[in-house]
């Protein structure tokens, strides 16, 4: 996970904003949807060609050309700042559709399409049987969660331990930047209720706090090779000191 994201740094470094223009899927989507926008950057006929928008667009959609890339524009309006002649606006779109329409690019729009949901269901493991695979409490089953659950990462921002952190490969393709708990960065807090709280399509359930601490998200284990009254007889209580739960005590030495 940390290698992936040092890659996207790196990345970045090579192009401004690299995730967001070449792999993001959400600015995928959206890109598809603005070349049917009914409003867009358009450029005036009192444009001399002088470049200046083209240098300041971040995303390389080059406003002030005739090859204006409007599925790459961000909308961050800095082209229009920087125009000293007024000749960019946002406006209704007046340019006619490129969209190519020929049976053949439909054909094979749609056989991509139709793939690419298959490719989706690859996973290198399945979610089902990763046994590491933990999802907040109060999460629905797997395929419910995942048809529910937008990637918004509402869940992710409130958790006060960052216990819930953005999936990569445990829950497959499909279920890419999804919640899941990990105990290397912290752990879910016994009095808290945030994540269902938060969750606006209901793939969290908001739980009241007493319903909360019900629920089982994880079997806990620890290696007797290095729990010291195991392996070194040596008295110790500290898990016990941290549980919130009193129906465990332990007598004698501690575990």
């Amino acid at each position: 996970m940390v290698c992936f994201f040092l890659i996207l740094l790196i990345l970045n470094s090579y192009r401004q904003r690299f995730w967001c223009i070449s792999l993001c899927p959400l600015g995928a989507f959206y890109g598809f949807l603005s070349k049917y926008s009914l409003f867009k950057i358009n450029r005036k006929d009192s444009c001399n060609n002088c470049g200046i928008c083209n240098t300041h667009c971040t995303v390389s959609a080059n406003p002030g050309l005739d090859s204006f890339k409007s599925s790459e524009c961000m909308l961050l309006f800095d082209c229009i700042d920087k125009c000293l002649r007024g000749s960019l606006g946002f406006s209704i779109s007046t340019k006619k559709s490129d969209v190519d329409i020929r049976r053949r690019s439909v054909v094979i729009s749609s056989a991509s399409a139709i793939a690419a949901v298959g490719l989706m269901k690859i996973s290198l493991m399945e979610p089902a049987k990763n046994q590491y695979l933990i999802r907040p409490p109060g999460s629905k089953p797997e395929g419910d969660f995942l048809a529910l659950c937008i990637r918004c990462g509402g869940c992710m921002k409130v958790c006060p331990e960052n216990f819930l952190q953005p999936a990569f490969l445990e829950a497959g393709l499909i279920g890419l930047w999804t919640p899941v708990g990990n105990p290397k960065f912290g752990y879910c807090i016994y009095n808290c209720n945030l994540c269902g709280q938060v969750c606006p399509t209901g793939a969290i359930s908001k739980l009241t706090l007493n319903e909360k601490k019900k629920i089982v998200i994880g079997t806990a284990f620890f290696d007797k090779d290095r729990c010291l009254p195991h392996a070194y007889n040596v008295n110790c209580m500290v898990c016990e000191e941290h549980c919130p739960t009193s129906c465990n005590k332990i007598s004698g030495k501690g575990t």
